[in-house]
């Protein structure tokens, strides 16, 4: 198997549950030893997916068909990723009842607010890297408080502007599993009018068994998987899609209507786009959409050439960078602000320390 190859192997083991015909053609390939594992661990890995296999695998009963020492990694990873969640589950209790005591009822995102509400058959399935929430603006310098309160901190946090800036600076507390970002926006600031606290809050609901906790509907759970993979992290622009925010989309996809969810042009076209690939990557049709890609969609082009060659992503990677840079040099002479803020940047050591780790890791030093 090539990369490619393995990329969708892996991504049809995401909903192996709900395809048997994969499951007739895993345990061929896998006794004919077709399979790259090595590239199959490296790539989930590499896309924080490794825990949910080994649940997915042994639901099937397809733990025998693995390599005996791969079967046993799985697990140690599932057990390890389980327990820690567990614990995120009480860290989430505890903060949610501080915030509660002083009336303020946050509302979960991402996988939290995922894992909170259901979502995931298994609770160690989801690798969590922060926990994410959002509360409105009046309670939002409120909420970081009380977490100080409570003895979470940020050392390097300094000043905050509390009107541009999306989230409050990551919060630990010695002796817990996850860091604390505390939003005012669920999205960055360039994408808030498509999605805010406001347009939330008209549809928030309580997960069952979880009161005092606050999740997104459905619908807005897909909206924000989508803008924070596709546009605020340049997914679409790059042709990337990490598997774990598409395992996501896949378990929404089996509970929302594709109709209720509305975007402008030309946004649209890009979520379609992606909604689409989502239903490639796991074998499925995915999410029903109003409009397919066309037969020429430079995204899915991008995509499935980054997987082909890595010479091609580079140079993908590069040129969307020096286009970045050539935009923002125009854009000093028609835009006094712009001017401003790249004055600004040119003079931060900490700007010219981003792009130099930026170039490195474009060019593979």
């Amino acid at each position: 198997m090539n990369k490619k190859e393995t990329y969708y192997f892996l991504g049809n083991c995401l909903s192996i549950g709900d395809n048997p015909e994969f499951i007739s053609r895993f345990k061929e390939l896998s006794a004919l030893e077709a399979v790259d594992w090595e590239g199959f661990v490296r790539l989930a890995s590499v896309h924080l997916v490794t825990p949910l296999f080994f649940p997915k695998f042994r639901e099937n009963n397809l733990l025998d068909y693995l390599p005996a020492e791969l079967g046993s990694y799985l697990e140690e990873i599932y057990l390890l990723n389980l327990n820690r969640n567990k614990k995120l589950i009480l860290q989430i209790d505890e903060i949610n009842l501080e915030l509660n005591y002083k009336d303020i009822y946050p509302i979960y995102l991402k996988g939290a607010g995922n894992l909170l509400d259901g979502l995931y058959s298994d609770p160690g399935e989801r690798i969590m890297v922060d926990i994410d929430l959002l509360t409105s603006d009046e309670d939002f310098l409120k909420s970081v408080e009380i977490l100080r309160s409570i003895g979470y901190n940020n050392p390097e946090t300094t000043d905050v502007d509390t009107i541009t800036c999306q989230h409050y600076p990551r919060m630990m507390r010695d002796g817990t599993v996850s860091g604390i970002e505390v939003h005012r926006l669920p999205v960055s600031v360039k994408y808030s009018k498509l999605l805010n606290y406001d347009i939330i809050a008209g549809e928030m609901r309580t997960p069952e068994g979880r009161p005092g906790c606050l999740v997104l509907s459905d619908k807005h759970k897909v909206m924000l998987s989508f803008i924070h993979s596709q546009l605020s992290h340049r997914g679409h622009k790059y042709g990337t899609a990490s598997l774990r925010d598409v395992y996501d989309l896949w378990l929404l996809s089996k509970r929302i209507n594709y109709a209720d969810i509305h975007f402008p042009e030309p946004i649209i076209s890009k979520a379609s786009d992606y909604f689409y690939l989502m239903g490639r990557i796991t074998g499925s049709e995915g999410i029903r959409t109003e409009r397919k890609p066309g037969k020429f969609s430079v995204f899915l082009l991008k995509h499935d050439m980054n997987l082909t060659s890595e010479t091609l992503y580079k140079i993908n990677l590069v040129v969307i960078q020096l286009s970045a840079y050539f935009n923002a040099f125009v854009s000093i002479f028609t835009s006094r602000k712009i001017r401003t803020s790249v004055i600004k940047k040119l003079s931060s050591r900490e700007w010219y320390a981003k792009h130099i780790k930026t170039w490195k890791r474009l060019i593979g030093i």
